[in-house]
């Protein structure tokens, strides 16, 4: 008895390890989704945060971290220069507090007081 006790103990730590992770790694696609997203409208010129908004579909809270152009070097701006050209580069940083969901998440490296921070980020070519 137990055995079964100490093996179901277990058992539920790698069953509540593998769903955090699951749920942790869709979020983390998400984020990075948006960064795209975000990225690709900076590229044509337009609204970056109304893109990553509507990138995050079902998860309230991101916001756009920094936005940057690259003329030989990056420059964080935002928003971003009406000068750019074909020549230069965009990049969208997004950022995204997780709340784990299982007592497993909040024992991860890297997590305090049961948050962590996810982040994505994208570069594209500007053609506005």
């Amino acid at each position: 008895m137990i055995e079964f006790v100490v093996v179901m103990g277990l058992l539920f730590f790698l069953l509540f390890g593998i769903m955090e992770f699951g749920f942790m790694l869709s979020t983390q696609l998400t984020v990075q989704s948006a960064a795209h997203q975000g990225a690709r409208a900076a590229a044509l010129g337009k609204n970056v945060n109304t893109a990553v908004t509507n990138g995050m579909t079902g998860l309230a809270g991101a916001k756009v971290t920094r936005t940057s152009y690259n003329d030989g070097s990056w420059h964080e701006v935002s928003p971003l220069p009406s000068s750019l050209n074909s020549n230069n580069q965009v990049r969208v940083t997004v950022e995204y507090t997780y709340q784990t969901l299982t007592f497993v998440g909040a024992a991860l490296p890297g997590t305090t007081a049961g948050k962590r921070t996810l982040a994505g980020q994208a570069v594209m070519r500007y053609g506005g």
